[in-house]
């Protein structure tokens, strides 16, 4: 009886509790590190110019995929998504039969759905490519001249 209240309170508030804290930890963290080897280089360095090493320090915009390879994550997610679903349906519906497969099946048929969009996202995206990279070469360009 206890179990049964008890379980769905620590799945439902306590994990995504405990998920967002540790993520804001971690974010904290590096951003404490950082501008602690900010403030080391400027007590051991006269000339030090701070903006082009807090750009360097700074990981963030490492974090971000060109058009293409944004493009290609699609394509790979889509590729493996849709695969993963019909292996999934395909081996229920032999192992267990058409009618006592019934949840294994939907769960392939959601996760064919997945890759099927992330392919119609692929297909959607590719025709933007060529705009896109151009914003994003300026992007990367106005950020290193800054």
């Amino acid at each position: 009886m206890l179990v049964d209240i008890l379980v769905p309170i620590f799945v439902c508030v306590v994990l995504p509790v405990s998920i967002v804290a540790i993520y804001h930890w971690a974010t904290v963290s590096k951003r404490k590190e950082t501008m602690a080897a900010i403030m080391e280089a400027i007590r051991h360095t006269d000339n030090v110019d701070v903006n082009t090493l807090a750009r360097e320090l700074n990981t963030d915009y490492k974090k971000y995929r060109t058009p293409r390879q944004r493009l290609n994550r699609y394509l790979f997610l889509g590729s493996g998504f849709s695969l993963a679903g019909i292996a999934i349906v395909v081996a229920s519906i032999l192992s267990y039969g058409v009618y006592q497969a019934k949840d294994e099946v939907t769960v392939g048929a959601v996760v064919l759905a997945i890759g099927i969009a992330f392919l119609i996202t692929f297909f959607y995206s590719r025709h933007n490519i060529a705009a896109e990279e151009r914003e994003f070469n300026e992007l990367v360009k106005s950020e290193k001249e800054a």
